[in-house]
């Protein structure tokens, strides 16, 4: 009998271990992500852990009270100040997403160094300093106040393109204000004639993208072109930037023609838009560059007079608290000095794009350097007269120049438009014998005195001839016209 009842418990634990060992854990289940179940929340000092335990989620979005949104399983978000925040799970298994519900967490202190370092540092100052930024209406640093350009979010050509910045605009009419953040609290002030307005802000910021727009103008970037001549001054351009959000009535001075309505037809004020702005187009503004000394502002413009006309303004600012030592330029005139009286021997006339301006060679003593180059890139004669009566110039005096003829001879004689004079060479100067009157005349251009300089630009699609110039007033730049060999 004792042998049966150990037969028979030697069975049932048998199949008792039988049972056990073939039985699986319980299945994840998806659903709504609970806390400390599915996921987890660890605060760290200015460290958030977050991290999604349920292997049953093919995709997670975590979804922060700042703007900050992570995708990863396994996140840690950085919040260098102090106070309340929250954040939601959002889970997916390949269908719609399902979202936990809102976990509340505090930061107890603010990381005061993250704030002075980087681009933090360059906008607010740094923890404890206030930094104040105001419009450069008088040019200290920058070359103008505001520029323009459009892209497929704001405005874009008639052909469909992108375009600008153009090198920039005065400002006759600026808003007498100013605005400065505060790195610890988070409040930014904006001064408008004496009267404070405070509210929170944000800043999302990231590393400069490669390549925005292309131009039609130029057929390059937005930042090459920027550099190229509109902001080449600034050598280059921080390689942050960041997305500025501002409370209600919170926003950078600006000038004072836009932010009021007027007619393009009565010039009158009109009530139709009481602002080229919209209130979200002041309150969220993107930097798209910035030193510690210099600030260029990206605000969209909705209206135009009375119409919707939407484009990029960049603003300008420059620093209150900051004395600026305007940067000294020395010119380089870019003659070519190679050219002499046996390559001017021969019959000349206008060519097709017969007139530009150019600009000469500059060295900054800040290490700024501007290379000489034809300020408009004309690809044909049609453009260029286009562009000339659009600017209000009488382009029917090209029909009576296209006749002019210039003749050159090996002994120093020469026929300009039916002028006898003599001339001389020597390193690209040609030296008259009589002075000129009007032999030379084009649009907004006519030269005058014994001497004529041939230019050598860097850029520009007509190259071919030679261009003639003169200086073109106070300016560090020629008047030219370019005249094609027959």
């Amino acid at each position: 009998m004792r042998t049966i009842k150990n037969l028979f418990a030697l069975l049932v634990g048998v199949m008792a271990l039988t049972f056990t060992s073939c039985k699986t854990d319980d299945p994840v289940m998806f659903g709504k992500p609970v806390l400390n179940t599915d996921f987890t929340v660890t605060v760290t000092g200015n460290n958030v852990a977050l991290n999604c335990t349920n292997t049953a989620v093919a995709s997670v979005l975590w979804e922060l009270n700042n703007g900050v949104q992570k995708t990863n399983k396994s996140e840690t978000v950085y919040l260098p100040l102090a106070g309340k925040y929250s954040v939601v799970l959002n889970v997916s298994n390949g269908g719609d997403y399902i979202s936990s519900d809102t976990v509340h967490f505090t930061i107890a202190t603010t990381d005061s160094e993250y704030y002075n370092k980087g681009i933090w540092k360059a906008l607010t100052g740094g923890s404890g300093v206030t930094k104040t930024w105001i419009l450069d209406v008088n040019k200290k640093f920058f070359h103008k106040p505001i520029d323009f350009y459009g892209d497929a979010t704001a405005g874009l050509s008639s052909e469909g393109k992108s375009w600008g910045p153009w090198g920039g605009f005065d400002i006759t009419d600026a808003e007498v204000g100013s605005i400065s953040f505060n790195a610890l609290t988070g409040m930014a002030t904006f001064n408008l004639d004496g009267v404070n307005k405070t509210g929170a802000y944000t800043f999302n910021v990231y590393d400069r993208p490669a390549d925005i727009i292309s131009p039609a103008m130029t057929g390059q970037t937005l930042w090459e072109n920027m550099l190229l001549g509109k902001y080449s001054y600034l050598g280059k351009l921080s390689t942050q930037m960041g997305d500025l959000k501002m409370a209600s009535g919170v926003r950078f001075p600006l000038d004072l023609t836009r932010m009021k309505n007027i007619d393009s037809k009565t010039l009158l004020s009109s009530a139709v838009y009481p602002c080229e702005f919209l209130t979200s187009d002041l309150e969220n503004v993107t930097i798209i560059n910035i030193t510690d000394s210099s600030l260029v502002v990206r605000v969209k413009r909705t209206y135009e007079g009375d119409k919707e006309n939407k484009c990029w303004l960049l603003y300008n600012f420059i620093v209150k608290e900051y004395t600026y030592v305007p940067e000294s330029f020395t010119y380089t005139e870019p003659i070519k000095t190679a050219f002499t009286a046996a390559d001017l021997v021969g019959t000349w006339k206008y060519d097709a794009i017969a007139q530009d301006w150019i600009g000469w060679d500059a060295v900054g003593t800040k290490g700024t350097i501007i290379d000489s180059k034809l300020l408009n890139d004309w690809s044909s004669g049609d453009v260029m007269k286009t562009t000339l009566a659009g600017w209000g110039a009488d382009i029917t005096v090209f029909a009576t120049t296209t006749t002019n003829t210039y003749v050159f001879n090996a002994n120093g004689s020469c026929t300009l438009n039916g002028i006898a004079n003599t001339y001389s060479v020597s390193k690209g100067v040609i030296t008259f014998g009589t002075p000129l009157s009007t032999e030379f005349s084009l649009v907004w251009a006519t030269f005058t005195g014994t001497q004529l300089k041939v230019a050598s630009p860097k850029i520009g699609s007509a190259l071919n001839g030679i261009w003639v110039c003169q200086k073109n007033g106070d300016k560090n730049e020629y008047s030219a016209f370019h005249l094609a060999k027959q």
